[in-house]
């Protein structure tokens, strides 16, 4: 068997820095294999992407355990070494779609992946 497919993605752990960050909010580092792997893998130009991983936090459990460990509005999450994000409590589609975009903006990035696909056909110019 292929050493990849062992890598669980509901293996992980939480490790909370006891120290504040400036403006009083706090960091979170998750660690797992399969979930770091899986961020890794994820093209966060594109809005699609980035909702699959929010996916795959609910689904695993990380977000419940995030939590648990006393996450609050505005705190720092890492993931492993690969990268980090701020916890919004708000995980409503406008709230995820308004923070891809300001990361994007951020990162002098413009928008790709779309919010209908296929195009119509009269968009197309009708071909």
């Amino acid at each position: 068997m292929w050493y990849y497919l062992q890598a669980r993605i509901d293996k992980f752990s939480i490790e909370a820095d006891p120290n504040q960050l400036p403006g009083g909010t706090r960091l979170f580092i998750v660690r797992g294999e399969a979930v770091e792997r899986f961020a890794q893998m994820t093209n966060w130009d594109y809005y699609e992407a980035v909702k699959r991983f929010q996916r795959v936090l609910e689904v695993s459990g990380i977000n419940e355990a995030l939590k648990a460990a006393g996450i609050a509005a505005g705190d720092t999450v890492a993931l492993g070494d690969l990268g980090e994000f701020v916890w919004s409590d708000d995980q409503s589609e406008a709230a995820a779609y308004g923070a891809w975009l300001e990361d994007m903006a951020s990162r002098g990035r413009t928008r790709q992946g779309g919010s209908k696909w296929p195009t119509p056909k009269a968009a197309r110019g009708g071909y």
